[in-house]
C-alpha cells in the first residue's frame, strides 16, 4: 500500500499533488509550543523542539531573492532547480565523503556509520597541470565566470543563470 512512496524523497516530482493522495492526510498545524511557540504535529512529543524551553532556538530568516523565488514552485526556473537540487548542491560542495567500504543490508535505507574518527584529507588548493580542479580547488581557480562554467561541464544537467544567482548570493552574504 506505501510502497507507491517508498524513496520518493529521492525522487521527488513537484509535478505529483501530494497533497491529493488518498494515503495522505494534510493539515494544516496549528499547535505551537508553549515556551519557543514552534509549530508542531498535533500529537507531537511535548518538549521535543526545544527541551522543553532548555534550547534557545534562533528564528530563521527568509531567503533572500533570488533564493527566495528558486525555491516557489512558481516558475519554471523554479521546478527545474528544485527538481534538480541535488546537482546544485554538488556545485557548491568544498569535499566529498569516502568510505573503506560499504555494507548494504537490504530493505534499510542507506546509512553512514562511523567508528573510530572522521578525518580530513584535503590534498592540494591548486590542481596539478593535468588535472582539472575539481571541489574546494573550483574556489581557487579563476574568476566568477570559469567557476561557474567548470561547475556546468563537471555537472550535467544545472543551468548556469542558476548558478550564478546562487554563487552571487553566496558571495553577497557570506563575504
Amino acid at each position: 500500500m506505501w510502497s507507491v512512496f517508498n524513496k520518493v524523497a529521492f525522487k521527488y516530482d513537484s509535478t505529483f499533488d501530494y497533497a491529493r493522495h488518498k494515503l495522505i492526510k494534510m493539515e494544516r498545524i496549528r499547535k505551537k509550543c508553549r515556551f519557543c511557540r514552534a509549530l508542531k504535529w498535533k500529537d507531537g512529543t511535548a518538549g521535543m523542539c526545544c527541551s522543553g524551553g532548555n534550547i534557545s532556538i534562533l528564528l530563521i530568516e527568509r531567503p533572500v531573492e533570488p533564493l527566495k523565488q528558486l525555491f516557489s514552485l512558481e516558475t519554471a526556473e523554479s521546478r527545474h532547480f528544485l527538481n534538480n537540487i541535488r546537482k546544485y548542491n554538488l556545485c557548491f560542495h568544498t569535499a566529498s565523503f569516502g568510505t573503506d567500504s560499504v555494507t548494504a543490508i537490504p530493505r534499510i535505507l542507506p546509512i553512514c556509520t562511523i567508528q573510530g574518527q572522521v578525518c580530513h584529507r584535503i590534498g592540494s588548493l591548486l590542481p596539478t597541470s593535468s588535472m582539472q580542479p575539481e571541489l574546494l580547488q573550483i574556489y581557487f581557480m579563476g574568476d566568477g565566470e570559469s567557476k561557474i562554467q567548470r561547475w556546468s561541464r563537471l555537472i550535467p544537467g544545472v543551468d548556469r543563470e542558476t548558478v550564478r544567482k546562487i554563487q552571487r548570493v553566496l558571495h553577497n552574504n557570506n563575504a
